[in-house]
């Protein structure tokens, strides 16, 4: 990410790809790597297949929001939801950061 930023980028960050609880490892070494403000938008979860073959993403909201209250402890500045969230997995992000986190 150091290159990114070293040619300007406003924010570095990662989204989509892994799930809430592993984003969380990565979100910690982007944090120790920049001085930028960071942005993390994990997916609800890795995809899995339903036995009638449809894609679900296995967190729920409180998992997922209790995985974003880490990841805004850590100093990440801009926090969001990729594959798998709704619109109620923002509201619970925003319920926690009014919370003050």
């Amino acid at each position: 990410m150091r290159p990114l930023v070293d040619a300007g980028a406003f924010a570095v960050g990662a989204n989509c790809s892994i799930g809430s609880k592993t984003m969380i490892d990565l979100a910690c070494d982007i944090k120790k790597s920049v001085d930028a403000p960071i942005i993390i938008m994990p997916n609800a979860g890795m995809p899995k297949t339903a036995k009638d073959n449809a894609v679900f993403y296995p967190e729920d909201e409180a998992f997922f929001a209790d995985s974003i209250k880490e990841i805004k402890e850590l100093g990440v500045e801009i926090v969001g939801g990729c594959c798998g969230t709704t619109p109620s997995y923002i509201k619970k992000i925003k319920e926690i950061i009014e919370r003050g986190v």
